[in-house]
């Protein structure tokens, strides 16, 4: 299904990357002179280093991804272009503060927030 979303894509003239560093992507030479109306992050997640990594620790791991993304993307953007950055909503994701990330990071503001995933159009999921 992925590869079809990502064929899809291309036949609509996108470009789709994998294995990029957000956190150095501008250096990257594919992007060197590039400029982009919209870079999507879909959940960012910087992992885990140990297992015995405090909470604290990989909260901070996760903020400097986030923050290495806007540094790069900001400077990768046309001048109306948007980025959009799509992660789970749930109490240890919220202490990453994306949107005060963005703006610290790159001068970006909140244009809109949207909850997406409704759990009623998924029958296998239990709350």
């Amino acid at each position: 299904m992925a590869k079809d979303h990502i064929t899809k894509l291309r036949e609509l003239g996108a470009s789709v990357y994998h294995k990029v560093d957000a956190t150095k992507m501008k250096q990257n030479s594919i992007f060197l002179y590039r400029k982009f109306d919209v870079i999507i992050y879909n959940f960012p997640h910087a992992g885990f280093r140990k297992r015995t990594d405090s909470e604290i620790n990989v909260i901070r791991m996760h903020k400097r991804l986030v923050k290495g993304f806007f540094e790069n993307a900001i400077k990768m953007l046309s001048a109306e272009g948007d980025v959009h950055v799509t992660h789970k909503d749930e109490r240890i994701y919220k202490t990453w503060n994306i949107a005060g990330s963005a703006f610290s990071a790159a001068g970006l503001d909140l244009r809109e927030q949207k909850n997406l995933f409704n759990y009623a159009n998924y029958k296998l999921f239990t709350i």
